[in-house]
C-alpha cells in the first residue's frame, strides 16, 4: 500500500496522463467521498472530519476538477471517471472500501461498486 501523508492534499499519478488530487484523514475502514462535477474535493470539508472519527477517509478531486490535472485528450465521460476512481482505489490498495458520492458523484460511485464486484 501508498504510505500517504495526512498532513494536506497529495496528487497520485496513476499514469502518464492521469493524476488524482486526494486528501486522507482519520483511521479505520477505508471510506471514498466523490464530489459531483464541477467542484472539488474542499466540498467535503464539514463531511470528513465526522466521518473520519470511524473511518479513514479519501476525498478526491475527480480528473480535470478542482487541483486534478486536465488531460487534453481525455473524453470525459462516465467510463472515464469510472476507471480514474478504480485506479485510484487500486494504487492504494483499498478493499472494503465504502464509497459515498454527491449527485453525479453518487452515480459514479454506484458503477464503480458494480466494475468492482464483478471483477
Amino acid at each position: 500500500m501508498l504510505d500517504v501523508s495526512e498532513a494536506g492534499p497529495s496528487l497520485l499519478k496513476l499514469s502518464e496522463r492521469l493524476s488524482v488530487r486526494f486528501h486522507k484523514t482519520g483511521s479505520g475502514p477505508p471510506l471514498l467521498l466523490v464530489h459531483t462535477i464541477r467542484t472539488q474535493l474542499e466540498y467535503f470539508r464539514s463531511l470528513a472530519p465526522l466521518l473520519a472519527r470511524s473511518h479513514t477517509v479519501y476525498a478526491i478531486d475527480l480528473p480535470g476538477h478542482g487541483h486534478s490535472p486536465i488531460d487534453p485528450g481525455a473524453s470525459f465521460n462516465e467510463p472515464y471517471f469510472r476507471q480514474a476512481v478504480i485506479r485510484f482505489i487500486e494504487a492504494l490498495d483499498l478493499s472494503d472500501i465504502t464509497l459515498v458520492g454527491e449527485s453525479i458523484g453518487g452515480a459514479l460511485v454506484l458503477t464503480v461498486a458494480a466494475s468492482l464486484h464483478t471483477a
